[in-house]
Order: structure tokens, then sequence, then C-alpha cells
């Protein structure tokens, strides 16, 4: 094991599918903003943001065929090590960053909800309330709600977690919390 600030000195980092301590796509995530060329080792797996990778600008792809030649660009310093640096490092900023994630994870919800439908149920209290009863929720522990603060998302915000106060009742739930009577 090696702690990150230990990979910021190298010139190169490559990602290899698979899990390192705390997953394959964590690690990956944590390369991006280093200031080091991004290699990633060619396999089947994709994250939700390669469509916005371009390879050579942000990170090159490696394979048993072409390593050695890819590997060398980064002895010289050129503009193209130069470009991919940076394109990394555009890619920590605007792609992987925490609020990017937040953002991500809430278009996801937001767009998953639209496409089943899901106002049905949970904008109908009486519906609601019957999935409750058949699913056999405890209303009066275990609710979380997931949230990011109101306002414009910033570099700091994050996609954050709150415990719901307890509920004498799905149906005290449902009017005193998500206010549908």
């Amino acid at each position: 094991y090696r702690d990150d600030s230990y990979f910021a000195n190298y010139r190169g980092v490559l990602s290899l599918p698979g899990k390192i301590s705390d997953g394959y796509s964590k690690s990956l995530n944590k390369y991006w903003g280093l200031g080091a060329v991004v290699f990633i080792w060619q396999h089947e797996y994709v994250e939700f943001y390669y469509p916005q990778l371009i390879p050579g600008t942000t990170h090159l792809i490696l394979n048993s065929t072409n390593a050695l030649d890819q590997a060398s660009l980064i002895l010289n310093r050129s503009s193209t090590v130069d470009t991919l640096i940076q394109g990394a490092l555009n890619t920590a900023k605007s792609v992987v960053c925490a609020s990017c994630l937040a953002l991500y994870l809430k278009d996801f919800f937001i767009s998953m909800r639209k496409h089943f439908r899901m106002d049905l149920v949970f904008d109908n209290a009486a519906a609601l309330n019957k999935v409750f009863q058949q699913s056999q929720i405890n209303c009066h522990k275990d609710f979380v709600e997931l949230f990011i603060a109101d306002g414009p998302i910033k570099k700091h915000n994050h996609l954050k977690m709150r415990t719901l106060p307890p509920a004498a009742s799905c149906k005290a739930l449902l009017r005193d919390y998500f206010k549908l009577s």
C-alpha cells in the first residue's frame, strides 16, 4: 500500500483494472488530479464519465502492443505531455470532483424518477403508504435523506446524508416530513 502523495512523485500513473485497496475506480479518480500523465490499461469496463474523456488529450490507453511506445512519451517533456497533464487536471476539476459526482448522482436519480414515473408513488401519500405497508418498512427509524445543499453547486458542496427524525407512523412521516396527506 502507498499513500496517495507517493504517486505525485511520478510523471505518469497507470490505472490497471482490478481492485487496489479502496477500489479500481476510486484509485483512478485520484490519479486525475496528480499532475501526471494518466495511463489506462485497455479493458472492457466503462466508468460513467468515460464518454467525456479524449484519448491523447486526457489520458493514454495502453495495451500489450503499444505500452512501451506510449509510456516512452513521458520521458521527454513535450507539448503532448503538457496536453495530457492539463487534460487530466481538467478531468479532476470538472468531471470527477466531489461536486461533479454529486451532480451526476442528482441528475441520475432525477432521470430514473422521470423514466420510471416514480412521481406516481412518491408524490402520492396513499400510494407511498401502501408501499410502506407492503414492504414492511419501519417508519419509526432508519430513514435517511440524500441531498445537495440549496443554491449553486460550488467546490466544497458534497452529496450529504441526514437521518430523519423518528416518526410515530408511516402516515405521520408522510404528513410531517414529505408534506403529503
